[in-house]
């Protein structure tokens, strides 16, 4: 790992570079689309008022509403307040035709839809025609002073939301930042999709009376035509795809036995890592990772995440009938790279940056829906893209797969927008997003619980330096609220702390009954130091005061730094091995 671990230092032009090429194409593109909607919007609206020609004061909200307004900058946006009602009424009704777009179910579908065409054809002209008689909003620079006090609403929303996560401020407070903060972004689109409208309707308007120009018309079909472009370009403009790249050059190794040298590979599939495919054997390898999700269970009602698991042999939910047979999925292909060829939907590389996924728009029971679409937009989109494993339509499609070939889907917008705007807005539907395990349970333990195993050995290496043990706490507390188990034995006050820092112990011992009445014996291993440690890691602490709990964003690990925590972990196990009396059977 410290040969090819030089990844993390490559010159700017490897690294950088090609990120923040990435981050201007996302802005772009999203820029593109909303713009794209919004335009259609007006299209929509001057069809719909073609058809059915009505007088603006029809429709006015209350008698003194006057269908002339003069707009000039900060002073007169008072005078907006009519078509207010009407601007969100449009944008409630095209979020509806959202939903019913990437809804699951054909009645629900076409509920959606219907609901949304309505809301659309009988708002929408009346909106864009008082936009339309403010003669500052007929151009995009008439727009700017409401997109920088959207745009302004949002950066200081996200600052206070960021300043009270630091703080651990929760309560009412944090709730009402997160609802500014989610508020806000939505202003910041909707102002933009209107400004296109309003910019298009009445070149729109002069087309079907016969009047526009030629110039209008080019301007026109150079927006329709934009996301056309940037959709390809957008599909592999993922950091995902980069960091499978990065785990597959710099990790990506296959060995022919235990004592022969690694040779580079270039992908590896996954159900290729099973012991039946190695001339030797070797534990089995579960990649634990979350699901993103709506789904209910039979014992704890709806969530919106699940453990996920990717082995050789399934790729899952574990003690449910949510997974795909691994040589099946692998059959499923996409287009990952700038090159025509379509690589496996799953391999150990793409596992492997799935669940380590630490950042993206969803992530478990760390997502922030105020954050939510900003994570998308500015391209933090680790997470990874997979058939619902809740839906037997999807099973099934993935069980007839017997050759290489793509995944069906109700294409929306283009590959890479159906991929964008759901981890935008959390919408999941037909695909569920794949992000890091540990935004479920960053044990693993679950899974292993889930799947009914009779010995499970964890190892916790959570930054805990009061010894509270509160990951491991959570995850046995949820294995029983969510019925998997029926309790434990385990001693969670064993790893407390002493006052000197030390922990009383780094191993703990017990049982686990499973509603079938069977136990299994769950060992668990401590990231931490106690006073019989070796004088070497305690001499160590002395001079690295951070050890042995460094903060995840340090990754810059020396060859002492990294030694330190080899024999700490050497000497964890043996210690725990021998409270058993298990060191000699298992060496």
């Amino acid at each position: 790992m410290l040969t090819h671990g030089d990844y993390l230092i490559k010159p700017l032009s490897r690294t950088i570079v090609p990120i923040v090429g990435l981050f201007v194409v996302n802005i772009l593109a999203l820029v593109a689309i909303v713009v794209w909607i919004g335009t259609m919007l007006g299209n929509f609206a001057a069809v719909a008022e073609l058809v059915r020609p009505l007088e603006v004061t029809q429709l006015r909200l209350w008698p003194s509403t006057s269908t002339t307004f003069s707009f000039d900058g900060w002073g007169d946006i008072a005078e907006l307040g009519p078509v207010l009602p009407f601007s969100v009424l449009v944008l409630a009704s095209v979020t509806a035709l959202g939903r019913g777009i990437y809804a699951v179910g054909a009645v629900r579908q076409t509920l959606y839809v219907l609901l949304g065409l309505a809301g659309i054809w009988f708002f929408g002209p009346p909106t864009f025609r008082f936009l339309s008689d403010v003669p500052s909003l007929r151009t995009i620079s008439g727009w700017w002073p409401v997109l920088i006090a959207a745009l302004g609403a949002m950066v200081v929303a996200l600052a206070v939301t960021g300043v009270l996560i630091k703080l651990k401020v929760y309560g009412r407070l944090s709730a009402a930042a997160n609802w500014s903060q989610r508020w806000a972004t939505r202003a910041l689109f909707a102002g933009m999709a209107l400004c296109a409208g309003s910019s298009t309707y009445p070149i729109l308007a002069a087309w079907f009376r016969g009047e526009s120009s030629e110039v209008d018309i080019l301007i026109f079909f150079t927006v329709l035509i934009a996301p056309l472009v940037l959709d390809p370009i957008l599909q592999r403009s993922s950091v995902q795809r980069l960091y499978q790249d990065r785990i597959r050059t710099c990790f990506g190794v296959v060995r022919n036995g235990p004592n022969s040298a690694g040779v580079p590979a270039s992908s590896a599939l996954l159900s290729e890592v099973g012991s039946e495919h190695r001339p030797f054997s070797h534990p089995q390898l579960l990649i634990c990772a979350t699901a993103n999700v709506w789904h209910r269970t039979r014992t704890a009602g709806s969530h919106a995440f699940a453990p996920f698991v990717f082995s050789h042999d399934v790729c899952g939910v574990p003690g449910t009938d949510a997974r795909f047979e691994t040589s099946k999925l692998e059959n499923g292909r996409v287009r990952r790279s700038w090159s025509k060829d379509l690589d496996p939907a799953v391999s150990l590389s793409m596992a492997v940056a799935a669940t380590g996924a630490a950042l993206a728009p969803s992530m478990g029971r760390g997502t922030q829906p105020s954050l939510r679409p900003l994570f998308a937009a500015v391209n933090v989109r680790l997470g990874w893209w997979l058939p619902n494993a809740f839906l037997k339509s999807r099973r099934s499609e993935v069980e007839a797969m017997n050759g290489p070939s793509r995944f069906k889907y109700r294409r929306v917008f283009g590959r890479g927008y159906d991929d964008l705007l759901p981890e935008m807005f959390g919408v999941a539907g037909a695909n569920m997003y794949v992000t890091d395990g540990g935004h479920y349970d960053n044990l693993g333990l679950s899974a292993l619980i889930r799947s009914g195993c009779a010995e499970i050995w964890s190892v916790d290496a959570s930054p805990d330096k009061s010894g509270s043990a509160d990951e491991l706490r959570r995850v046995l507390d949820l294995a029983v609220k969510e019925g998997h188990i029926l309790g434990h034995t385990i001693d969670l006050d064993v790893f407390k702390a002493l006052p000197s820092g030390s922990y009383r112990a780094t191993h703990v011992h017990g049982n686990l009954t499973y509603p079938n009445g069977k136990t299994a014996d769950l060992h668990v291993m401590k990231l931490g130091l106690t006073n019989e440690a070796p004088e070497k890691l305690r001499k160590y602490r002395a001079e690295h005061p951070l050890f042995p709990f460094h903060p995840t964003p340090l990754q810059w690990y020396g060859q002492k730094r990294m030694e330190a925590y080899r024999d700490l972990g050497s000497h964890t196990a043996t210690s725990c091995l021998d409270s058993l009396g298990q060191v000699q059977r298992l060496i």
